[in-house]
């Protein structure tokens, strides 16, 4: 798999802080995700991927995508459970810089909506 860093935070921990203060998923999903990531004894310190564009080949990740379809049933904001789930699956991944990313960002059109 292909992917890019996260342009501002380097942990889930940090992700979830930021969801929780802009109200972007629930408290009670945001805890399950940590305590789910807390149990396995997981060390934060891989960094955190920005996952709006990924690169991979479905066929040779399935499990890793259907535990992370199971994941965000859980708690909707994908970056908390992406980095934790590849290193569980053992995925071979490339992390590129933000800055090569080969597409514009853009801000939501309308980000009221992004909350809960």
């Amino acid at each position: 798999m292909i992917c890019f860093t996260h342009p501002t935070r380097n942990t889930i921990k940090q992700e979830m802080k930021v969801v929780y203060s802009y109200k972007l998923a629930t408290k009670e999903s945001i805890m399950k995700i940590n305590e789910i990531i807390e149990r396995s004894e997981y060390k934060d310190d891989k960094g955190l991927t920005e996952t709006n564009v990924l690169i991979r080949n479905h066929k040779n990740i399935t499990n890793f995508n259907e535990e992370w379809n199971e994941m965000i049933k859980i708690c909707r904001r994908d970056q908390l459970s992406f980095d934790y789930l590849l290193e569980i699956f053992k995925v071979k991944v490339l992390k590129l810089p933000y800055s090569n990313k080969p597409v514009i960002s853009r801000r939501h059109v309308n980000p009221l909506y992004r909350t809960i």
